[in-house]
């Protein structure tokens, strides 16, 4: 699911990157030759933070390449792109990370504001209730 998100950020030229990948295998039960992955609750953190409340912006994108291992799924057919330098600018987290539209501003690189656990301007989700 990392190299697919690692692509992501490869083929927009570093405009975007498909985060917070969640999904199942998913068996064809009426035919045995046909499955499929289901991906659901995917984020999208682009450079100019248009994606909604999860688009974490530049700083969502560092701090996935800060973690991220490349494995042998990435740079298929020549080197995949990928930033020069990056900062954990969010704590890693099981949970989905929502940022308020008021605080935008604070999601570029440019201003060196962390987050933390706990921090008023993040929202974290992990519930999978509907309620």
């Amino acid at each position: 699911m990392e190299a697919f998100s690692h692509y992501t950020y490869h083929r927009s030229g570093g405009n975007l990157i498909v985060c917070d990948l969640q999904g199942r295998y998913k068996p064809n039960r009426f035919t045995r030759s046909k499955s499929r992955f289901e991906l659901t609750d995917v984020a999208i953190c682009s450079r100019r933070c248009t994606y909604g409340p999860t688009d974490l912006g530049e700083k969502g994108i560092d701090s996935f390449f800060n973690s991220h291992v490349c494995n042998q799924f990435c740079s298929v057919n020549g080197h995949w792109a990928r930033p020069n330098r990056t900062r954990q600018w969010f704590p890693q987290s099981s949970s989905t990370s929502m940022m308020r539209s008021s605080q935008a501003h604070l999601l570029n690189l440019n201003n060196r504001s962390t987050f933390q656990p706990g921090y008023g301007g993040i929202l974290e989700e992990d519930s999978d209730s509907d309620y």
